[in-house]
């Protein structure tokens, strides 16, 4: 079943095999622990913000899982099957006792699950769908925020109470919609968990964000440009609002149309319209209107998944990456110094708005895992940011010249630049 997803919150496989009756299976290796593990060790429970990232990350691939046909219902969502990185990165790993909904039957075959994070029709009651993985979310989200095992008190969640919080009064309601006891209480899609998620992270990004950044969106910039990520367009237009359309050939049913913040959207290679961006129709109102430039927005980039744009402004001198769903900045952790006077992440995170120091440039390019993102400047450097460690990186050519152009290799591993060298 594995073998055949590719998510990056899922560990890739790279081949399997059978030898002296035992079979093998290579993989990923992933760097880190266990949340259960993390959870043991460091932090009895979550900040905020962290806890909602790797709930976004969870309802993320689970989504995934669940908009194959048939759909696939992971069923031992709990801190210890979920890998912790140091950058803030979570895989769901262990998938033995995942399986393919069964339309028409009545429960699963035996009960399966872990005891606090099963939800009640594991225990042989139904058959498991996935409002089964949203009640493990649930149970899962609400360790991370308050320390309570669940498998200590069964079927039993406390409200989440958070200190100076826009969002407790918001976020309680959907934990326990989540972990209702019976599975049509609950919410419908984990589409529907993944974008309140989203939506809660971005009210508890703005109260971080400083007076002089919220004032940069009511500034006015001049440029209008077009770019494409699968069937949407982002277009900045003169009053620096970046917004996203659907788009489709003029002969294309609308049935076809792909959203492009769906997590299996096609590669832009394989759905670009062959055909005049003149020609093209608009199918829907704007998906996203992102304010936060002054003066002109020179470059916009989607992400791989579709999730986030970034994009680079003028007078304000900063490359912004803002989810699409919600509009708002996201957050990215902050480097600390460690005692050995190393640069180190850690959980507390900062919206990211990262400079360029004056720099012109040129291009935005993100890697293939939408991990990284790498600009092209004009002071003979190629600027690269690391949205999971927080980690900014330069690279300077050997001889002089803007970078015209930057792109990454397939598997993230490498970075080419263009730079026109002065005579």
């Amino acid at each position: 079943m594995l073998a055949d997803l590719v998510h990056p919150n899922l560990p890739r496989i790279h081949d399997h095999f059978s030898e002296q009756g035992r079979a093998y299976v290579v993989m990923d290796f992933l760097a880190g622990e266990t949340l259960e593990d993390h959870l043991d060790k460091f932090v009895r429970r979550f900040p905020v913000e962290a806890a909602l990232d790797i709930g976004i990350q969870l309802a993320t691939v689970l989504d995934y899982l669940h908009s194959h046909q048939p759909p696939i219902i992971f069923r031992d969502l709990k801190p210890a099957n979920i890998m912790f990185t140091p950058d803030n990165h979570v895989y769901l790993i262990d998938f033995g006792i995942a399986r393919h909904f069964k339309p028409g039957k009545a429960k699963d075959t035996i009960p399966l699950g872990s005891r606090g994070y099963a939800a009640p029709e594991q225990y042989g009651k139904a058959q498991s769908t996935p409002q089964t993985d949203i009640y493990g979310l649930g149970a899962t989200l609400h360790q991370l925020l308050t320390g309570d095992d669940p498998s200590l008190k069964l079927f039993r969640f406390e409200p989440v109470k958070l200190r100076n919080s826009p969002i407790t009064a918001q976020l309680n309601p959907l934990l326990k919609q989540m972990v209702e006891m019976e599975m049509g209480k609950r919410p419908a899609t984990m589409t529907d968990v993944r974008e309140q998620l989203q939506q809660f992270l971005a009210q508890q990004t703005a109260q971080h964000l400083s007076a002089s950044q919220r004032s940069a969106i009511a500034k006015v910039g001049r440029r209008n440009f077009l770019i494409w990520f699968g069937g949407a367009v982002v277009t900045c237009s003169s009053s620096i609002a970046i917004t996203a359309y659907l788009l489709t050939r003029q002969n294309a049913p609308v049935s076809k149309a792909i959203h492009p913040l769906a997590v299996n959207t096609a590669s832009p290679s394989s759905t670009l319209p062959a055909t005049s961006l003149a020609r093209a129709r608009i199918l829907s109102g704007p998906l996203s209107i992102y304010l936060g430039h002054s003066g002109s927005v020179i470059a916009v980039a989607w992400s791989p998944f579709g999730d986030l744009i970034a994009s680079a402004g003028t007078l304000d001198d900063t490359v912004q990456i803002w989810d699409a769903n919600t509009e708002n900045l996201i957050l990215v952790p902050v480097l600390e110094i460690d005692p050995a006077e190393k640069k180190v992440p850690s959980t507390k995170r900062e919206p990211a708005l990262f400079g360029i120091n004056g720099q012109g440039l040129s291009t935005l390019a993100w890697d293939s895992y939408g991990a990284r993102l790498a600009s092209a400047l004009d002071n003979e450097s190629v600027q690269m940011w690391n949205l999971k460690t927080g980690e900014n990186t330069l690279f300077r050519f050997s001889q002089r010249g803007n970078a015209g152009a930057v792109a990454w290799s397939p598997d993230g591993s490498k970075l080419a630049a263009i730079s026109g060298n002065s005579p």
